[in-house]
């Protein structure tokens, strides 16, 4: 047997002995302590009761771990970027002298309704004019005081009932001048608070409340009918392919009665006349040859075309390379803004004193036939 068994033993046996000393009646318990049975000695005036359960302790937890912070992300809406961002040097900066004018377009809105909305010579801040549920619009202008719209509408695309409307932009109200019989297409607003509105049978003339009705020009086919500055003249183009000798653009005076082709247009034929705002000069798109495929371009002349001056060929494939251009100017004559007055298609402005273009609106919306405030 090792030492350290030995010892081990030794303990063990005198612990015994101890405790059966201490268990026993034997008189060694010393004064004022007593035998329990199976307790041993024990102060002889205890009143704790030696039978019941030992207590137990049970450890609480006092410290909490706190949980770990979690951070959450909350989804946060981002408008969608326009597909097309205007350059930074813009060719027109808006408010400043001559660019504080916006710009009208037809769109295409929610649904089988169309909308009339306006954007600054940019193409930004776009603002809805007008919606026009279930309805068709196809041409719009603008009133001098620029509080008021002109347009036509139908209630489908191709529709041969179309009207004649004054829309109130601040009220939101629309008022009829021309009722659908006579199927007007086209607009315009004279300085004089006339409208030229091209309809079925004609030409009329009307005041912008819709009295003293007149048609000018009965059953000529005329398209696209512009007012001079001064409200004295009124511009407007026929078809040449129709078979007609007098197609190209045509000049009628409201005050003679007067009407007349005006001479000297390039191939015979120009289309979309859109008169100067402050002198006597018209913008035209004219065909840069005599192939029915031809490209058209932008052409700036005085009023009997002396003076012709080819400004911008226009391109293809982009809805400009066909006579349907709409041509409108900055109130101060310095820029022209041109698209298309039917095909959605790319709209630009085009600077007179630079001779520099930019495009401000690249077609996604579907929107057509720009005009500009005067």
């Amino acid at each position: 047997m090792s030492l350290s068994q030995i010892v081990r033993n030794s303990f063990v046996s005198a612990l015994v002995v101890g405790m059966m000393g201490c268990g026993s009646n034997d008189p060694s318990c010393r004064e004022g302590r007593v035998y329990k049975e199976g307790v041993g000695c024990v102060d002889e005036n205890s009143s704790y009761d030696y039978g019941s359960s030992v207590d137990t302790f049970v450890a609480k937890d006092t410290f909490v771990v706190p949980k770990e912070d979690v951070f959450v992300v909350k989804e946060t809406y981002v408008a969608p970027q326009d597909t097309y961002v205007p350059p930074q040097d813009p060719v027109c900066k808006y408010g400043t002298s001559g660019c504080d004018f916006r710009i009208s377009m037809i769109c295409k809105g929610g649904g089988d309704g169309y909308i009339i909305t306006s954007m600054d010579p940019n193409g930004k801040d776009w603002k809805v004019l007008g919606s026009f549920p279930g309805r068709h619009v196809q041409d719009s202008s603008w009133s001098y005081n620029n509080k008021r719209l002109v347009f036509t509408s139908g209630y489908f695309e191709g529709d041969t009932n179309q009207k004649v409307s004054i829309f109130d932009i601040l009220e939101g109200t629309e008022d009829i001048l021309i009722n659908s019989e006579k199927d007007c297409s086209e607009v315009d607003w004279s300085s004089k608070d006339q409208i030229a509105a091209k309809c079925n049978n004609g030409i009329y003339i009307l005041n912008s409340d819709g009295t003293n009705q007149k048609n000018v020009l009965p059953n000529v086919k005329g398209y696209n009918p512009s007012w001079s500055a001064d409200g004295n003249l009124l511009f407007y183009y026929i078809y040449s392919f129709q078979g007609i000798e007098s197609g190209g653009i045509h000049m009628y005076d409201t005050k003679t009665g007067s009407d007349i082709l005006i001479p000297n247009q390039p191939f015979d034929h120009c289309y979309v006349p859109s008169p100067h705002p402050l002198d006597s000069k018209l913008l035209m798109s004219c065909p840069l040859s005599s192939s029915k495929d031809t490209t058209y371009g932008l052409y700036l002349a005085n009023f009997n075309v002396s003076g012709l001056k080819q400004l911008k060929q226009l391109e293809q494939g982009k809805g400009a390379s066909t006579d349907f251009i709409s041509s409108s100017w900055s109130p101060d004559g310095t820029y022209i803004v041109h698209g298309s007055l039917q095909e959605p298609t790319d709209i630009s402005i085009l600077n007179l004193n630079t001779n520099k273009s930019i495009l401000i609106y690249d077609g996604d919306n579907g929107c057509v036939s720009p005009f500009t405030t005067h």
